[in-house]
């Protein structure tokens, strides 16, 4: 036989050792994760804990969820191990991404959502709503999807993105009608918009001092709800108040700067900058702009943003 042959194999051979290797490992895995199993569903919890620990040990190439939904279990119950608990998830996802489940274990993508409930009461809704979207992504089907968007309506309402909540809330509903807990949910946000649109018909009717009131109330259970931030902003400067009013524009910018509400809010800090002679900081802001949003959609801030360069000496 010659060297080349000798070659493959050897090579075969290892193939299939590692092949056999991995078998081997998968079916002691198996065994380790069904006696966790049996000790979880009798309530020895701690002897699950060790159990699943030790499957994953003897193949850490398996999205087993399982250990991750017992520190969840146990941060609800005494508010412990939520790291433990968020690092747990984060690997079942990252190898649920790197093997995706075949069509007969596509229940291992529940740990998605239920990675997301557990960054809902860890205050991480920015990352509660990647991981949902990614569960709507990979499983629409679920037979509760009422109950994701539900999730991924509370995630926004905590970030203050109540037009983005109420969305989410009426998909539920749509989902499920009767769903109780998206329906109050709703009532809350809308309790939070009926504050902001009093605050707008009182600056439109000419009452900015009763506007601020209401906006004061809104920041109180809103503070980052910037369409509100912004209106305040706008209604100190027309009452010539202007330095209070560019600290909020720079709270706004501060808060949250890749979201598109602050084109404007620059464009407004910009123009109020510029009365002031401070013309470099407001071409500042202008170019800001432009590079951070392209492709806005809004018309008249676009042609405004193009005058006040041109008017300043900027290149538009």
């Amino acid at each position: 036989m010659g060297r080349f042959a000798w070659a493959a194999l050897a090579a075969a051979v290892w193939l299939a050792l590692g092949t056999v290797s991995a078998q081997a490992d998968r079916k002691q895995a198996s065994e380790l994760y069904k006696k966790a199993m049996r000790a979880y569903r009798a309530g020895r919890i701690q002897q699950a804990l060790e159990g699943f620990e030790r499957s994953e040990d003897a193949d850490p190439t398996y999205p087993y969820p399982p250990l991750a939904r017992i520190y969840h279990q146990l941060f609800e119950q005494g508010m412990t191990h939520y790291r433990d608990a968020a690092l747990a998830y984060d690997r079942v996802g990252l190898l649920l991404r790197i093997t995706p489940p075949g069509p007969t274990e596509q229940a291992l993508y529940q740990a998605y959502y239920f990675q997301g409930l557990l960054l809902l009461k860890g205050g991480e809704y920015e990352k509660a709503l990647r991981v949902l979207d990614r569960f709507l992504e990979v499983a629409p089907d679920f037979y509760a999807v009422e109950r994701v968007h539900n999730a991924r309506g509370v995630a926004l309402y905590s970030l203050d993105r109540f037009d983005a909540a109420v969305a989410a809330f009426r998909k539920a509903l749509e989902a499920d009608p009767d769903f109780a807990e998206a329906r109050f949910n709703l009532r809350s946000v809308y309790t939070r918009l009926s504050t902001y649109n009093e605050a707008v018909a009182l600056a439109r009717s000419g009452q900015p001092e009763a506007a601020l009131r209401r906006l004061a109330r809104l920041r109180e259970f809103a503070p980052r709800y910037l369409p509100g931030r912004r209106l305040e902003a706008q209604t100190l400067a027309r009452l010539g108040r202007t330095a209070e009013a560019e600290r909020v524009f720079r709270e706004i910018l501060a808060t949250d700067p890749d979201d598109p509400l602050t084109y404007g809010v620059r464009l407004d800090l910009a123009r109020m900058l510029a009365g002031r002679g401070q013309t470099v900081e407001a071409l500042a802001l202008l170019r800001e702009n432009l590079d951070r949003f392209p492709r806005i959609a809004d018309e008249r801030a676009k042609e405004a943003t193009r005058k006040l360069l041109i008017r300043l000496g900027g290149v538009p």
